[in-house]
């Protein structure tokens, strides 16, 4: 059953910040403008997150679990957000839909923990919070762009098909991997890892960091910049992309 709660506000930005840190604990959702609401979802017990379509995922590391949906009243039964196994799903109806009307329609997700989050399509996803754990796997498909704050999982999982961008900002890991297909970049150079395995095929960039072996695989234009001067390299490239090495 949903509920949906009300009340104008002066700013729809500084309400969407606003009711972000509320969701956490509060237990009322908020309205964000004269045709934007917020609406809080029953969904509990995932570690995994499924994003599709145009929509805005916004996921928190956080003691609870909540999910809210900001968007126009209409829209509200248009996004279903449904807990599969150990996956929270968040997609559209089949239907038509003009999105340029709903641009900042998001879905704000807080779990204690995540072990993989993938987007598929032209929304933008930001993760923030503690990522931590054996492992944690992160894909993109699609045109949208995914930043993940830090990780450091034992081993980091990362996937990008597509034109769309993915950076995990900071953290370490024993053992990364990484794989593009298409004109998308992939940046994880902040992330202290120390062996790497990347693969390149397309024109997109990877841009990454370890210290004792790293693995390349260039089929295209694309480039591997390798930080932290691994000890072992090896690479392979059929095209005109290179691997290259970074203090």
């Amino acid at each position: 059953m949903k509920t949906t709660f009300k009340k104008a506000l002066l700013s729809s930005s500084a309400a969407s910040m606003m009711a972000f840190a509320l969701s956490c604990g509060a237990t009322n959702a908020l309205t964000v403008g004269p045709d934007m609401v917020e609406e809080k979802r029953k969904a509990s017990d995932f570690s995994e997150v499924q994003l599709k379509g145009p929509v805005d995922g916004y996921i928190k590391i956080g003691k609870k679990f909540s999910v809210t949906v900001k968007a126009p009243e209409d829209m509200q039964d248009k996004i279903i957000t449904e807990v599969k196994g150990d996956k929270l799903i968040i997609k559209m109806k089949k239907g038509r839909y003009n999105w340029k009307e709903y641009k900042d329609v998001a879905v704000y997700v807080t779990m204690p923990s995540i072990d993989e989050y993938t987007a598929s399509g032209s929304g933008d996803s930001h993760l923030s919070g503690k990522i931590k754990g054996k492992e944690f796997e992160v894909n993109l498909n699609g045109s949208g762009d995914i930043t993940v704050e830090t990780s450091s999982a034992t081993e980091l999982d990362v996937d990008l098909t597509g034109s769309g961008d993915l950076e995990i900002k900071g953290g370490k890991c024993t053992t990364i991997s990484a794989s593009l297909k298409g004109s998308g970049d992939i940046s994880t150079k902040g992330v202290k890892c120390t062996k790497g395995s990347f693969s390149i095929m397309g024109s997109g960039d990877i841009d990454a960091y370890a210290s004792n072996s790293a693995k390349s695989n260039i089929m295209g234009s694309g480039d591997v910049t390798i930080y932290g001067s691994p000890k072992e390299i090896s690479s392979r490239t059929f095209g005109s992309g290179e691997v290259k090495t970074r203090k």
